[in-house]
């Protein structure tokens, strides 16, 4: 809910799935979607989005075989709709909702109108309340039929081999006029117009979400959820981020948006470094000439007693200091010649004291 509490979305929202790539062992969560090119197994999120920024609204985890009280008297999906917009708080707002063939019906436009929400999506041609004109009637290619039964505007047109269906409770029936990607004015059809111009909000969201993915390789599927749950935490707060920026201000790119939030998580638990570059073979060769030339002074044990001499020992190496302590007192260093690990402080003491 933390999500929806700090912004208020824009009239078009969308419903779709999106995927957390994850393939080992789950609770029954491990979802197939043939169609998501970025992780095709993982555990499957219901999100509403907001359609023109992509910024994320509300979810749901999926939960495998859905028990029969969530169901409800006409399937999961439709139940499935009306749980997240109630949760969400966003029905009885005057929202435009987009879905695709997924989750669409008539009885679901039907109940979101009494609900004072718009809806436009495909519907599938197996769902019940559907026009058999619509559907049984054969088109030629280009050909369009419209039907209308109340609020609900059924559209189906031939487009080549394939005949899409569309149902809305917004847009009126008709053509209109709309540029393509070569800037040329093309005619279509007004029902076509409002959903592609609505329906790529998750996408959207999914695109800014994996430009700088924040995923681990990890073999618990909560760690990877939580992950990607922080991800797309740090998206919405970026799109907030570019709302209310004023154009008097500077506006951050993405990449030193996110690079602000890590310095902030870590600022409170990691002591300041400085970045230090790789240095060129030139630059090693002039520090090692400035370094200072070590001089062996007389205090020095390992100056003063001939072979013996003190040589630090690899890492986890610790030996136990031959010479009496209070306390046993591990050392890092060792006598090469006696080989026995000594502290530096007991070094002279050790070899200068008489031995039989």
């Amino acid at each position: 809910h933390v999500f929806g509490s700090i912004y208020v979305p824009e009239e078009d929202i969308t419903i779709d799935e999106s995927m957390v790539g994850f393939r080992g062992k789950t609770p029954h969560l491990r979802q197939y979607l043939p169609n998501k090119r970025h992780s095709r197994f993982g555990v499957k999120l219901q999100f509403i989005t907001e359609s023109r920024s992509g910024y994320y609204i509300h979810f749901e985890v999926c939960k495998g075989s859905t028990a029969q009280e969530e169901r409800g008297p006409h399937g999961p999906t439709h139940a499935l709709v009306m749980r997240l917009l109630g949760n969400a708080n966003l029905l009885w707002k005057g929202y435009h909702l987009t879905v695709d063939n997924y989750f669409s019906s008539p009885a679901l436009f039907q109940e979101l109108w009494n609900a004072s929400t718009s809806a436009t999506g495909t519907v599938r041609a197996n769902r019940r309340g559907l026009p058999h004109a619509a559907i049984r009637h054969p088109l030629r290619n280009q050909e369009v039929t419209e039907m209308r039964k109340g609020v609900l505007l059924c559209v189906a047109y031939q487009d080549r081999s394939r005949k899409p269906i569309l149902l809305t409770t917004k847009e009126k029936a008709g053509f209109g006029q709309r540029r393509n990607k070569r800037g040329e004015t093309v005619r279509k059809l007004k029902v076509v117009i409002q959903y592609n111009q609505t329906m790529g909000g998750t996408d959207l969201g999914d695109a800014q979400l994996y430009k700088y993915a924040t995923e681990r390789k990890t073999i618990k599927w909560t760690t990877k959820t939580a992950m990607s749950l922080f991800g797309r935490a740090a998206v919405n707060a970026y799109i907030v981020y570019s709302k209310t920026s004023t154009e008097e201000e500077k506006k951050m790119s993405r990449h030193e948006f996110m690079v602000q939030i890590v310095e902030g998580l870590v600022k409170d638990h990691l002591p300041h470094r400085p970045i230090r570059y790789r240095r060129s073979t030139e630059e090693i060769a002039r520090d090692r000439q400035q370094l200072p030339t070590p001089v062996m002074r007389p205090h020095d044990p390992w100056a003063v007693l001939g072979n013996h001499h003190l040589v630090k020992q690899p890492v986890g190496k610790k030996r136990d200091c031959v010479q009496p302590h209070p306390e046993r007192k591990r050392t890092n260093y060792a006598c090469q010649q006696c080989k026995v690990g000594l502290c530096p402080e007991c070094f002279t003491a050790y070899h200068k004291k008489p031995r039989h």
